[in-house]
């Protein structure tokens, strides 16, 4: 008798994997749009949905609340390294390849949702890490802010004639250039 239950509980579950891969082959097909982009992303709808729905959740700690309201950055007054992450938009190029902006940014924090596929090859989830700088700055925040805040209070230092390197470090095409120009 339980040779015959294992066997019929293998077919049930080869069934129940076929539908979920029926229904994500059928996913693949739909097109989300996506506001601020021209024509349909070639990314995985499933993913951008899931990363939407998690950026959605991503929320402020009661601890950050009083140092956003009164100071959206930490100075670098005070600092004797300043470790500080800006994040840059995806570029045209990117998105028709169907990259997805997988990253979230709430001052100090950077968080990482990485799509991934349970073992069954089918399931897909998101991984999220965090990471803690000094400051981060998103994509919407002007180089302005990130001189404001990094680079200015070291001023004083510069002309009571210490040293200060400012150190731009990232792979090719990351911003480094566009961060570091100043209008």
């Amino acid at each position: 008798m339980p040779k015959k239950s294992v066997a019929e509980d293998m077919e049930k579950l080869k069934q129940r994997r076929d539908e979920r891969k029926k229904k994500a082959d059928e996913d693949k097909i739909k097109v989300n749009d996506i506001p601020d982009s021209n024509g349909p992303s070639k990314a995985d709808t499933q993913f951008e949905k899931m990363i939407k729905k998690q950026k959605a959740t991503v929320t402020i700690q009661p601890e950050q609340v009083i140092s956003l309201l009164i100071n959206k950055f930490t100075p670098g007054d005070n600092a004797k390294i300043l470790v500080c992450v800006r994040k840059r938009p995806l570029s045209k190029k990117e998105f028709q390849l169907g990259e997805i902006d997988c990253i979230s940014v709430v001052n100090p924090k950077l968080m990482v949702h990485e799509c991934k596929v349970k073992i069954d090859g089918i399931t897909k989830y998101i991984d999220d890490s965090d990471f803690i700088f000094d400051n981060t700055f998103s994509e919407i925040n002007s180089s302005e802010d990130l001189f404001k805040y990094s680079v200015a209070p070291t001023l004083s230092m510069i002309l009571n004639r210490g040293v200060v390197t400012v150190f731009a470090y990232g792979q090719t095409g990351s911003g480094k250039t566009y961060t570091m120009v100043f209008y």
